[in-house]
């Protein structure tokens, strides 16, 4: 594996947890909603998916031009 791809995935697994917690901790704290509903709901995952995606293309096209190798 190439060090821009793993430097990318990296980069985004740590983004999207981050971005996880913050989502969990706003919605329980802020709208009253059980920490289990939080955790499940579509409201949470879908920005963290759609946010990842749109990092980890950016990221990685970042890290490509650092490390062209492979």
């Amino acid at each position: 594996m190439s060090t821009a791809l793993r430097l990318t995935i990296t980069s985004m697994i740590t983004f999207m947890i981050l971005f996880l917690i913050v989502r969990i901790v706003f919605s329980v704290g802020m709208r009253d909603i059980p920490f289990l509903e939080a955790l499940v709901s579509l409201e949470t995952w879908l920005p963290i998916v759609i946010f990842g995606a749109f990092y980890g293309l950016i990221m990685f096209f970042i890290n490509k031009k650092k490390y062209p190798e492979g």
